[in-house]
């Protein structure tokens, strides 16, 4: 067993590559003073607004145990023998499980709602329900080129509209929840670099498969998981449209529409087609959310002590912590 997790001599840089990535972008969830926006939750919001500030909550506690346990700390890593494979899923992993879950769940604290009903909710609702069902087939399903595929399109697609809902918050004339959109500007630029890094390893594997079959065979069997791949993409697609019917299920809610948030999980399935190699599924036309969301998460990449957004140093220190050493006045 110990060889599995040796360096081979031709260990791949690309997964040693995500993994550094990751980490150079690290964050804590107490890094983000969540709490302060809780009164927009309970007072400022509309009972449309607070419903589906809610259920995406909902979503978010159900999603990281299944991408952070039982695909990258599971599945994935049965796919790959080699360390940096690895070290690029347990990195992702740790992010899913020791960062993002407790970020969300800091908020299903602060508003009273983290209890075991809550969490196992989703077992008694048609639509999430179905939607567990759906991720557990992809992260089961028997070839591992399909399951790569679809992971990598449930990291970049599953969410996307409730990331665009809550960042709506920050942009469209809206200034709520400042500091749950921070935290979401992190979570988003964490999923796409896993949504890339699963792109990657399909691709890897697919040209692995390549050496092994005959031009004829290894066309044909692309194809043939193109197909299926496309499938998952349509079914992804259509169990969001779901969610973004649940997100408005108590009225309209002023500054986005679902109609936009559809237009905008298309083009993410676009994207992550594209990262895949394969042709676009949609042809979007109407994309305004596209507009501000990723502005949002790129602005990220250089710190502002004024507002507190950069991510290149640690945002949670305490000056009551430092200790300032005393000059040695006799030196």
């Amino acid at each position: 067993m110990l060889e599995k997790y040796l360096l081979p001599i031709n260990e791949r840089q690309e997964p040693i590559e995500f993994a550094d990535q990751q980490l150079k972008v690290f964050w804590l969830p107490d890094e983000i003073n969540v709490s302060k926006d809780i009164q927009d939750v309970l007072v400022n919001f509309t009972p449309a607004e607070k419903h589906a500030v809610i259920t995406t909550l909902k979503l978010f506690s159900i999603y990281e145990t299944h991408a952070g346990s039982e695909y990258w700390g599971g599945r994935f890593k049965n796919m790959f023998n080699g360390a940096e494979f690895h070290r690029m899923a347990s990195v992702f992993s740790m992010f899913e499980l020791a960062v993002h879950a407790p970020f969300y769940n800091k908020i299903n604290q602060l508003l009273h709602i983290d209890t075991p009903e809550f969490y196992t909710s989703y077992l008694n609702d048609p639509v999430l329900n179905q939607r567990v069902e759906h991720i557990g087939e992809i992260i089961d399903h028997p070839d591992d080129l399909i399951s790569l595929a679809a992971f990598s399109m449930v990291e970049g697609v599953i969410l996307y509209s409730s990331f665009a809902f809550l960042k709506h918050y920050q942009s469209q004339g809206k200034n709520k929840l400042m500091n749950i959109v921070r935290g979401i500007n992190f979570s988003v630029r964490d999923e796409n670099m896993h949504s890339t890094g699963g792109a990657w390893a399909f691709k890897y594997k697919l040209e692995q498969l390549k050496q092994e079959l005959s031009p004829e065979a290894f066309e044909l069997h692309k194809l043939a998981i193109e197909a299926q791949v496309r499938l998952v993409a349509q079914k992804l697609y259509e169990h969001e449209c779901q969610i973004i019917a649940k997100l408005f299920e108590q009225g309209e809610i002023k500054g986005i529409t679902a109609h936009q948030l559809e237009n905008f999980v298309q083009s993410r399935v676009n994207e992550c087609l594209k990262q895949l190699g394969f042709a676009k599924e949609y042809d979007v036309q109407y994309n305004p959310i596209s507009s501000w969301f990723y502005k949002g998460i790129n602005d990220y990449t250089f710190n502002d002590f004024f507002s507190g957004m950069g991510n290149q140093y640690h945002r949670s220190w305490d000056s009551a912590d430092f200790v300032w050493k005393k000059e040695n006045v006799n030196e």
